[in-house]
């Protein structure tokens, strides 16, 4: 899922107000380094992430299943503002769990207001063993709460605020 431009003369060009609840993610495949853009751009999540929410608001993904796949379970991408993820069950990944991941080098808002609270992710990390089982980059005022992760390779959770060109 992806909004339109920022540019956009209508309005800010988010999607909003898409839900997704009781639903069963399955069966993604994993980029390969040579297949791979820029670290953490759009391009990458839309291709490595069973759901990717690019320039979203909003929107909620709650009592999902993400399982048994070779990339992420969901990824958080550009500006993508107070969208709610709760009580998803997330396993068996070749990489990260959830991934917020705002805008870089000035261009937009970073990613915020986002909502991670409940989830349970737990033996990800199965091709990519950097994997996180929450990773927030380029974002702020997230809150992330009550989420259980266990069975990571790396680390249980990354958090990087926005750049200086933010």
């Amino acid at each position: 899922v992806q909004g339109a431009s920022l540019s956009d003369p209508e309005g800010d060009g988010l999607v909003e107000n898409l839900h997704f609840e009781g639903l069963v993610f399955t069966k993604g495949q994993r980029m390969t380094m040579g297949e791979r853009t820029v670290p953490e751009s759009s391009a990458n999540a839309r291709a490595g992430s069973l759901l990717a929410l690019i320039d979203t608001k909003n929107c909620s993904v709650e009592h999902c299943r993400f399982e048994n796949s070779g990339g992420s379970a969901i990824s958080l991408n550009q500006t993508s503002r107070n969208n709610r993820i709760e009580g998803n069950n997330i396993k068996g990944l070749g990489g990260t769990g959830i991934e917020i991941s705002g805008v870089r080098n000035g261009h937009g808002s970073p990613s915020s207001g986002n909502q991670l609270i409940g989830n349970q992710i737990h033996h990800i990390g199965e091709a990519d063993w950097s994997a996180r089982g929450i990773s927030l980059s380029g974002s702020s005022g997230n809150l992330i709460a009550h989420n259980l992760i266990h069975h990571t390779p790396y680390n249980g959770m990354s958090l990087a605020g926005p750049s200086e060109d933010n």
